[in-house]
């Protein structure tokens, strides 16, 4: 069993490797590598038994990759998810999720009186209609984005215009790119745990 330190450094491990993606691809194995180099100056064989196998996962599913390789990086894309490449069924299940919490969220009562359903059950019509008709184009559907998105992609232009001034970036500077680019996928990260069935 881990300590409340070694799971959080496990955590962090892959937080870091979530945020590989956002690094130029060629600079993605160098990347990995100055993760395992900080893994490996921790000189704590739990964790690094712990997290070895997930970065060989990694390297193997996803750097190494025929196909994932090339696509990994999504530095300097406008679009970071892969929600335009998902399949149509797939797409249609998370709107489905998407829009029962975005009904909850916008009607702010759990008793509304029906005028007020029926107004918000126009819009979110409208709104739903509007979703299909982009999808059945072949386009995201567009949606305002939250002002953490916006900071975030403020936040990773920077620090990637940092990372890059350097033509031959070291692994220090590799890491510290990581560490502040954690922070921009450590929600994603405590969400998908949240979310398993252990």
């Amino acid at each position: 069993m881990t300590s409340h330190g070694n799971s959080e450094e496990i955590l962090r491990t892959v937080r870091f490797c979530c945020a590989l993606a956002l690094l130029p691809t060629h600079l993605l194995q160098r990347g990995l590598e100055s993760i395992l180099l900080a893994l490996l100056d921790l000189n704590d064989a739990v964790i690094f038994g712990a997290v070895y196998p997930f970065l060989n996962y990694v390297q193997n599913e996803w750097i190494n990759h025929a196909n994932r390789g090339r696509c990994m990086s999504v530095c300097e894309s406008d679009h970071r998810t892969n929600n335009a490449s998902s399949t149509f069924q797939t797409v249609l299940r998370i709107l489905e999720q998407y829009n029962n919490r975005r009904m909850k969220r916008e009607i702010r009562s759990s008793h509304p009186n029906i005028f007020l359903f029926i107004r918000h059950l126009v819009n979110f019509e409208d709104s739903t209609i509007d979703d299909l008709w982009s999808l059945s184009r072949g386009e995201v559907p567009a949606r305002h984005r939250p002002v953490r998105s916006v900071y975030a992609d403020v936040s990773i232009r920077r620090i990637t215009n940092q990372l890059m001034a350097n033509n031959n970036p070291s692994y220090e500077d590799l890491l510290r790119f990581l560490a502040a680019a954690e922070n921009s996928v450590e929600r994603i990260v405590n969400e998908a745990l949240d979310n398993q069935n252990y």
